[in-house]
C-alpha cells in the first residue's frame, strides 16, 4: 500500500525546493566575485571612471574603476566639471566594445552596489585605472582595503602633476570645482573660495623633472588627438583664441562654424560656440550730410518792400523817359 502525502510532508519539501533555487540563484549572482578576475566585453562607457559590462559584473549600477576619481559629467545634482568631457571620451576611445580583464581587491562592491576592480587591457603592463593617473584624466582616490597599488598610482598622479597634463594643467578656478580627494586640489582645498592660501613649505631637496614623454600631450590640441568632437571643443573653451588651429587656421580664423572645434571627430558632440565667437560686426552708419546754416527772417519794420521800391523805380524811369519824348517832339 502507498502511503498517503501528509500535508506536513508536502509543506517541508515546498521549503527545501525553494532553499535550494535561492542558493542556486545567489551561487550564479556571486560567481563573478569568486574569482579574483573576469574576462568582460565593456559595452557602455558612463563616464572616465564608470563602464557596463558583458556579462554584467556587480549591480546595474556598472563597474567603478579602483584607485582614481575622473572629473563628473553625469551626475543629475551637479554640473559637469572641467575636464569630465576630455576624460569620458578617453575612456570611450580605449575600452568602449573591447575585452578586458576585470580584477577585484579585498572589497569587491561599493556603497552604491557597483563593483570595484582593475581593468586591464590586452598586451598592456600597466591598469587602465593607472593610465588615467599618468595621462592627468583624473586624481588619485585610495580607500582601504583597496590599496594594493597605493604606490604606483600615487607616482603616476605625481607624473602628470609635474608635467601639467589634464586636470593639473587646469587654472586654479577651475581646479576648484573638482571633488577635494585629498591631493590639494577641489572644493575646500588651500586657495579656493572661503580658504586662505597657505604657502607650501620649500622642499629640501625637490624632486627632478622627468625626462619629455613619447605620448603627445593631452593638451596638444590637434584634432587627430582628441577621439571625440566634444573633447575638442572643451579645450577651444579653455582657450578661445585658438593659437593651433582647432576651429581652422590659428588665431581666431573659424572654417565652418565659428567657434566649433573639429566638426569633423566623432560623437559626442558639443556644437555651440565657444566664447568670442559668432557675433557678427555691426556696420557703420554713413555719416549724416551737414546742415545748412541758419539764417533767421527778420521781422516786417513796416517800410516798402524791396519789390515796391523797385516798382516805383520803374515808374519813375518810365515817366522821365516820356518827358523826354516830348520835349524832342515839340522842338
Amino acid at each position: 500500500m502507498q502511503r498517503a502525502v501528509t500535508p506536513f510532508s508536502a509543506a517541508l519539501c515546498w521549503v527545501i525546493c525553494s532553499l535550494l533555487l535561492l542558493a542556486g540563484s545567489l551561487s550564479i549572482a556571486t560567481l563573478a566575485f569568486a574569482q579574483t578576475s573576469q574576462a568582460v566585453t565593456v559595452e557602455r562607457v558612463v563616464d572616465g571612471d564608470t563602464i557596463h559590462t558583458s556579462p554584467a559584473v556587480g549591480g546595474p549600477d556598472g563597474v567603478r574603476l579602483i584607485g582614481v576619481d575622473t572629473p563628473e559629467t553625469v551626475d543629475p545634482n551637479e554640473p559637469i566639471q572641467p575636464y569630465g568631457p576630455e576624460a569620458s571620451a578617453f575612456t570611450t576611445a580605449q575600452l568602449e566594445g573591447k575585452t578586458v580583464k576585470l580584477t577585484f581587491d579585498e572589497d569587491k562592491t561599493d556603497q552604491y552596489g557597483r563593483a570595484l576592480a582593475y581593468v586591464q587591457i590586452s598586451g598592456r603592463s600597466e591598469t587602465f585605472n593607472e593610465t588615467l593617473l599618468r595621462q592627468g584624466y583624473g586624481q588619485l582616490e585610495i580607500v582601504s582595503p583597496n590599496d594594493r597599488y597605493e604606490e604606483s598610482f600615487s607616482e603616476a598622479q605625481e607624473t602628470a602633476r609635474r608635467a601639467h597634463r589634464g586636470i593639473w594643467g587646469l587654472s586654479k578656478d577651475e581646479q576648484c570645482e573638482l571633488h577635494n580627494r585629498g591631493n590639494g586640489i577641489g572644493e575646500g582645498s588651500p586657495g579656493c573660495s572661503g580658504n586662505p592660501t597657505e604657502p607650501n613649505p620649500p622642499e629640501p631637496n625637490p624632486p627632478q623633472p622627468d625626462p619629455p614623454q613619447p605620448d603627445p600631450p593631452v593638451d596638444n590640441k590637434n584634432c587627430g588627438n582628441y577621439p571625440s568632437q566634444a573633447a575638442a571643443q572643451a579645450v577651444l573653451r579653455r582657450n578661445p583664441d585658438d593659437p593651433f588651429g582647432l576651429d581652422g587656421v590659428p588665431g581666431r580664423t573659424p572654417s565652418g562654424i565659428p567657434g566649433v572645434a573639429c566638426e569633423d571627430n566623432p560623437p559626442p558632440k558639443d556644437l555651440t560656440p565657444a566664447p568670442g565667437y559668432g557675433e557678427q560686426p555691426r556696420s557703420p552708419r554713413p555719416p549724416k550730410p551737414p546742415k545748412p546754416p541758419y539764417h533767421p527772417k527778420l521781422p516786417p519794420t513796416g517800410g516798402p518792400s524791396s519789390a515796391e521800391i523797385l516798382g516805383l523805380g520803374a515808374l519813375a524811369l518810365l515817366g522821365a523817359a516820356l518827358i523826354a519824348g516830348r520835349s524832342i517832339v515839340r522842338r
